[in-house]
């Protein structure tokens, strides 16, 4: 990328600072306003009040307090997010006993994670056509911007720009941009990416739901931090109120999921290489969806046995009604993820359409959308978006 280009995405707002007062006093309405956010800061081990003591005494170097005051007048709902996802990066940071200097680094991560969305449009508008298609692809991607925006500001440090690009990052290697594994991703960028999919949860109004979105993608992220905030929710979290399936209904969808997974499974994706039946991107994640169904008594390829049960306990439709729309959401973000690799690989979206691969899975994304209870199928569901 040229230095041009460089310097509009860096280039700063034209805003006053914000004041550390008026930052702390935001994160407390923040905390305040949302019973949930509440719940987490109310949890966190060292006490009450220690995620906000991260941010009471952290010192933001350069244009950094410009482009928070920049996000708080230009775009409020980003801005109230970031500060969701500081507290709670910060309280996980208490929960993991890190050290005083990381637990601000992760604080100032979860502040300025999105930083990226502020330049996104003015970075495809730089960088096109001075990057090949995987490039692009990736610098659309917000993480990377954020990450270019904090590593030329100088004092920033190099932890705090490594987290906020690893934030979409998943353990498993389902994340973005670069695809990275566990033993690649730094421990805050862990953290900081489950606080943001927490945070991303609770924003969309699906608190409720947190505990089985997240025991079905163990896989995916901190696991200690994950079984943490998940007993928190299932122990004093709000109830879910869904849609009920019935009995019949339930072994019907499992029926349905389970030939959704095996149609996936069986599909090779641009990057799967030489990969053996089973070992592509998509059999990767179907056998974790699987394996997360199987932990919690599910097993989708016996429909039966479940609907065995709950005739028994009708009580258990409305819990097994909330796996099964997480479970066709989950199949939905594969399917998104897929076609959107297939793009990658082709030179953009347009040249995909009309292809066997996209027919195919578009056919089997309307299959999923028709399928999704009314609630859920108007829900966009990226955890983390």
């Amino acid at each position: 990328m040229s230095g041009t280009s460089l310097s509009r995405i860096n280039a700063l707002p034209m805003t006053l600072p914000v004041s550390q007062e008026q930052l702390i006093e935001d994160a407390r309405m923040q905390r305040s306003a949302d019973a949930c956010i509440a719940l987490i800061v109310a949890g966190s081990p060292a006490g009450a009040d220690s995620p906000f003591r991260p941010l009471a005494e952290l010192e933001l170097p350069g244009g950094l307090p410009h482009w928070l005051n920049h996000m708080r007048e230009a775009t409020p709902a980003l801005y109230q997010h970031s500060l969701r996802v500081a507290l709670v990066a910060s309280a996980f940071g208490a929960l993991n006993q890190l050290d005083w200097r990381k637990r601000q680094a992760l604080a100032m991560a979860g502040l300025f994670h999105d930083l990226g969305h502020l330049k996104v449009e003015a970075l495809a508008t730089v960088a096109e056509g001075e990057l090949d298609t995987t490039g692009l692809y990736q610098l659309r991607s917000h993480p990377v911007v954020s990450h270019l925006i904090l590593s030329n500001v100088e004092g920033v440090p190099p932890e705090v720009a490594r987290a906020v690009r690893e934030h979409h990052e998943r353990l498993d290697g389902s994340g973005y941009p670069a695809g990275l594994v566990e033993s690649r991703i730094s421990v805050s960028g862990q953290l900081l990416a489950l606080a943001e999919t927490v945070v991303g949860i609770i924003d969309k109004g699906l608190a409720a739901q947190l505990p089985v979105k997240l025991r079905l993608q163990r896989g995916k992220y901190h696991l200690r931090t994950l079984t943490w905030v998940t007993t928190l929710f299932a122990e004093h979290g709000p109830r879910p109120d869904v849609d009920k399936f019935e009995p019949a209904a339930i072994a019907a969808r499992l029926r349905d999921i389970e030939e959704w997974m095996l149609s996936l499974a069986a599909l090779q994706l641009p990057g799967d290489g030489t990969a053996e039946a089973g070992e592509g991107w998509l059999a990767v994640q179907v056998a974790a969806l699987r394996r997360g169904l199987i932990s919690i008594g599910i097993d989708p390829g016996a429909p039966e046995a479940v609907l065995d049960v709950v005739r028994e306990d009708q009580a258990l439709c409305t819990e097994i009604s909330v796996v099964i729309a997480e479970a066709l959401v989950q199949i939905k973000f594969m399917i998104r993820e897929a076609v959107a690799r297939i793009a990658r690989d082709a030179g953009g979206l347009a040249a995909v359409r009309g292809l066997a691969e996209w027919e195919r899975l578009e056919a089997l994304r309307r299959q999923v959308v028709e399928a999704m209870p009314g609630a859920v199928s108007n829900v966009e569901h990226e955890l983390g978006d």
